[in-house]
């Protein structure tokens, strides 16, 4: 409060010393004897500003304070439960792919449960294109609010705490609320938060397709966790009439060195080739090399900007040429003809790595990486030769 009154202070001292120019307010804006504008909004800003501080400090304790104590399972209810809401381990769109892995293991299992699945504004049209005719409640307090009492068992596989989310699952108050181990976040503990009834151990080595082994689901597991996704409807983007390789070299936080991967393209291209891209922005160093590097390449940069869009280019490309992202998840789940490539980093190949079947070749460098975002392994070399085999392997299957 003392560090409030002091800014306050100054802030009317420095409107007393102002021009009168520069404080003159029309006349019915204020009225008389009141500070200037500027001087009130920002005492109001200051106010709320402290207040959510205090908000901040406190609300872990309260959130605790609000929760039920856990209650005492009967796991052997798990499998007579007749709906299971789901939230994926995370929002982004290949996440979301491996969710459809385990929806697709709990449709067989239990194939008269209703099933749903927490989704947020990223996720929505994608969870929205699978066949399992999955209810879709959006990730808000409102929706927990609504579906109140309406779910037998909250499966949770988000690996962190947050407030938003304890309160999710406080107000949806299923029969059961199951989730997996979180680490400590302020006063936030397995041991303080009992909106959750059972903490399953993760077992890093096990996908995220695979999650329901590691819950009182694991009976489900007997069933493949293959991806499943609608095919698109329409094209937008008709293909030319080359072999048309869907190049993804970036994520949200990995990407490829765009002048090794430029030299490798200008050296495996043959003339029957079509390499596209997807929403590179003109000043893409990616759009740079290849103009100083690939010239005569043939190059499409792609605008989609719905998941829709994103689904058919994938779908209705010839083969996807991808670093870890959720292309190559997408990829897995259409059966395309797919090179993945990985750092090699062993958490990340242990819990996202592609289906593996006849279609997919899976890069992984002999260097170890630093993280699952450190592509630095990949050489201009080690692109081509990926490269060429997948290019050898799709025009070989073509007439």
């Amino acid at each position: 409060m003392f560090l409030f009154a002091r800014i306050k202070g100054h802030l009317s001292r420095k409107a007393k010393t102002a021009s009168p120019a520069c404080r003159k307010i029309p006349s019915g804006i204020l009225p008389e004897g009141k500070a200037p504008f500027p001087v009130k909004y920002l005492e109001t800003c200051l106010k709320a500003g402290f207040f959510v501080i205090i908000f901040i400090m406190l609300n872990q304790k309260l959130v605790m304070a609000a929760c039920k104590a856990k209650r005492v399972l009967n796991l052997a209810d798990c499998k007579t439960a007749s709906s299971i809401l789901i939230r994926p381990v995370g929002p982004a769109l290949g996440d979301a792919v491996m969710a459809t892995g385990y929806l697709s293991q709990l449709k067989q299992a239990l194939p008269h449960a209703k099933i749903g699945i927490v989704i947020e504004a990223r996720n929505k049209d994608l969870f929205a294109n699978t066949p399992f005719n999955t209810h879709l409640i959006t990730d808000s307090l409102l929706s927990a609010w609504k579906n109140r009492h309406q779910w037998d068992v909250f499966l949770d596989f988000s690996t962190t705490f947050s407030t938003r989310r304890i309160l999710f699952a406080e107000l949806l108050d299923p029969k059961m609320a199951i989730t997996v181990e979180k680490p400590p976040k302020g006063s936030y503990t397995m041991a303080s938060v009992h909106s959750f009834d059972l903490y399953c151990p993760i077992n890093p080595k096990i996908h995220f397709r695979n999650w329901l082994e590691l819950t009182p689901y694991q009976f489900a597991a007997q069933f493949p966790a293959q991806y499943q996704l609608n095919p698109p409807k329409v094209n937008k983007h008709p293909l030319p009439d080359k072999t048309c390789i869907l190049v993804c070299p970036q994520g949200s936080t990995r990407a490829l060195n765009p002048v090794a991967l430029a030299q490798a393209i200008a050296k495996a291209d043959n003339g029957n080739l079509v390499f596209r891209f997807l929403n590179l922005p003109p000043d893409s160093p990616y759009l740079a090399a290849l103009n100083q590097y690939a010239p005569h390449a043939c190059i499409q940069n792609i605008a989609s900007h719905t998941v829709e869009d994103f689904l058919a280019n994938v779908f209705f490309a010839d083969a996807i040429f991808s670093i870890d992202t959720a292309s190559v998840h997408i990829a897995c789940a259409y059966h395309k003809k797919l090179t993945a490539l990985y750092a090699n980093y062993p958490l990340n190949l242990w819990q996202a790595a592609p289906i593996l079947s006849d279609d997919t070749e899976w890069v992984i460098p002999n260097e170890p990486a630093q993280s699952g975002s450190d592509f630095s392994a990949y050489t201009s070399q080690l692109l081509l030769n990926a490269l060429q085999r997948l290019i050898q392997r799709t025009q070989a299957e073509q007439p």
